[in-house]
């Protein structure tokens, strides 16, 4: 997770508090490229209650 910037672990966070059933980490195509996931944040697979989950404009490398 050292890898994870801080505002996707935020959102990552809420979804967990408030047991949202989407998580948005897609990404604006601005983005400078050290902003983007390379792969899924491991706390999003402790979300089990979630049904949708946007990554969308990332560059994931590992699913």
């Amino acid at each position: 997770m050292a890898n994870t910037p801080q505002r996707y672990l935020e959102k990552i966070r809420e979804a967990k508090e408030k047991k949202l059933k989407e998580l948005d980490l897609s990404n604006d195509w601005r983005t400078n490229n050290k902003k983007k996931l390379t792969e899924i944040p491991a706390e999003v697979f402790e979300l089990e209650w979630l049904e949708v989950l946007d990554l969308s404009r990332n560059q994931l490398t590992t699913i």
